[in-house]
């Protein structure tokens, strides 16, 4: 009877093991739905903005002021990629509390700019910054997207 009792007792424990397990590979496959779906950079000021669209198929550019226009091309995996590698090492819940190194958007010396990445259905944006002097560990990012925001016609 005992012995019936231990491999019960074992038989229970492993199905408990096993219900830890796929609960765990749940919850690491559950994370590949949070990848990044877009990156806008934006740049705004009284009478002009600039915006900057980035998704995995993608580019989207919208000016507004004295040179309007919307234009948008295709991009390349290998482009997605390297703009997902400048994201590599930005955590997103802290995007919000990065610091501005200046503040002249504070008198119209320069446009004010952030930075909107939409990951899992949830945007994550960056504090007001200057549009030349992005927080520093946004600027790879920032330069890669406006190199090829200049090559859509």
């Amino acid at each position: 009877m005992s012995f019936l009792y231990f491999n019960l007792q074992n038989i229970i424990e492993m199905k408990l093991i096993w219900l830890i397990i796929g609960t765990l590979i749940m919850s690491a496959c559950s994370q590949d739905q949070t990848k990044i779906k877009s990156i806008t950079y934006s740049a705004i000021t009284r009478g002009s903005s600039f915006t900057c669209i980035i998704d995995e198929h993608i580019i989207q550019v919208i000016s507004s002021g004295n040179d309007t226009y919307e234009k948008s091309k295709e991009i390349t995996n290998k482009q997605w990629s390297l703009i997902l590698k400048d994201l590599d090492g930005i955590a997103l819940d802290n995007l919000d509390k990065l610091e501005a190194p200046s503040d002249e958007s504070a008198s119209d010396r320069a446009r004010i700019a952030n930075l909107i990445v939409n990951s899992g259905g949830k945007n994550y944006e960056s504090i007001p910054f200057d549009e030349d002097k992005p927080p520093k560990v946004l600027s790879p990012l920032i330069n890669n997207m406006l190199a090829l925001a200049q090559t859509v016609d």
